[in-house]
């Protein structure tokens, strides 16, 4: 069971965490804001930005784990904090577990409080403009090629070795 329940909680923390980066409102670089003093700047979320321009954002399948993120979503998903949103606390979800009515599992109780970590951070990270989203379809896909990192360190280290060897040949030694 316990590989069921770590592949359900990579799911959910990936989902998580793509509505924490598409809730985010990207700054602009500091150049550009430089640039443009008298700009106002765009205060939409990645998801609005998107959503305006006709492009749904894309959100990873959560398969039978739906009913997880319908609970997280009512829970407000994070907190209120002094420097913007937090994880969602203990009290917080028995507080919602009590008001809503729902009992919890232990592991299910555990993932919605990691939902709210992955989302924190990820919202966090995404107000970088330059951050890539958490979750791509073409690259999390599950039919997508695996990377061998072994093989292509072998092949970055290899195609350097003969970039050294041929751009600085090493001096003949005399008999």
């Amino acid at each position: 069971m316990g590989k069921f329940f770590a592949q359900i909680g990579e799911e959910l923390e990936l989902f998580a965490a793509q509505c924490g980066w598409l809730d985010a409102t990207p700054e602009a670089p500091p150049a550009q804001r430089l640039a443009d003093k008298h700009a106002r700047p765009d205060t939409r979320s990645r998801r609005r930005r998107m959503l305006d321009d006709g492009n749904p954002p894309a959100l990873p399948d959560v398969g039978h784990a739906h009913y997880l993120v319908a609970h997280w979503l009512s829970t407000g998903c994070c907190q209120a904090g002094l420097g913007g949103p937090i994880p969602l606390s203990a009290a917080e979800l028995q507080a919602w577990q009590a008001g809503s009515g729902h009992h919890l599992l232990p592991w299910e109780w555990a993932l919605l409080r990691q939902m709210s970590v992955a989302y924190c951070a990820a919202r966090q990270a995404g107000t970088e403009a330059a951050t890539p989203a958490p979750y791509d379809h073409a690259r999390n896909a599950p039919d997508a090629p695996a990377i061998d990192r072994q093989a292509v360190e072998q092949n970055f280290r290899a195609l350097f070795r003969n970039r050294t060897t041929t751009a600085h040949p090493a001096p003949k030694r005399s008999p």
